[in-house]
């Protein structure tokens, strides 16, 4: 890259984890009961009250979009998606958000560590959650994230709530960038 040009990145990226053969059923069931996903031999839609959506391959294939990025001259992508966690988990028991945010920050620091001079992450995290800052310390000291990405609310409790004071003084104390950019993804209760 010469001196004068400019360094695009990518600041807005997805990429789900490709799912286990375990995973796949769990997720098939969460997808088509809370997104009614169906699938097509070239892409899947998901249609919510009325509105659908187009979800290409890439969405899950990292390779892919590396490619598409070099050819688009990007130099850095930023990987996160906090919207598909609530979704997630609001098919799920609660003991399995812990899990469930677990694996989602691990596959995509897996993600990233395959390019890590083209990718980096932002975690994603429930700040309701009790388990909300010993996740934001593992991702941000061990996986390597950047940050933290969370929903513009969470079940209907917004991001001024005051159960939310420690974490934003922990977020304060450690510095820590965070993007709150999707309210609920796909859901009959957006909030």
């Amino acid at each position: 890259m010469r001196a004068n040009e400019c360094r695009i990145i990518d600041v807005h990226r997805h990429c789900l984890p490709k799912p286990s053969t375990t995973a796949k059923g769990v997720a098939r069931v969460i997808l088509e009961k809370r997104i009614g996903w169906r699938e097509t031999p070239d892409y899947a839609v998901s249609t919510c009250r009325g509105v659908s959506s187009i979800i290409y391959p890439e969405l899950t294939d990292i390779d892919a979009q590396v490619r598409g990025q070099d050819e688009a001259g990007i130099v850095m992508g930023i990987l996160s998606f906090s919207m598909a966690l609530e979704t997630m988990v609001s098919a799920l028991p609660v003991a399995a958000e812990k899990t469930l945010t677990r694996m989602l920050n691990d596959a995509t620091a897996t993600m990233v560590n395959r390019f890590p001079d083209k990718l980096a992450f932002i975690a994603i995290l429930n700040p309701f959650s009790k388990y909300a800052i010993q996740e934001c310390e593992r991702c941000l000291d061990h996986l390597g994230a950047k940050g933290v990405n969370i929903s513009t609310s969470w079940k209907g409790r917004f991001l001024d709530s005051p159960r939310l004071d420690t974490f934003w003084q922990f977020v304060e104390n450690r510095e820590v960038p965070f993007s709150s950019i999707h309210r609920r993804f796909l859901s009959d209760t957006n909030t």
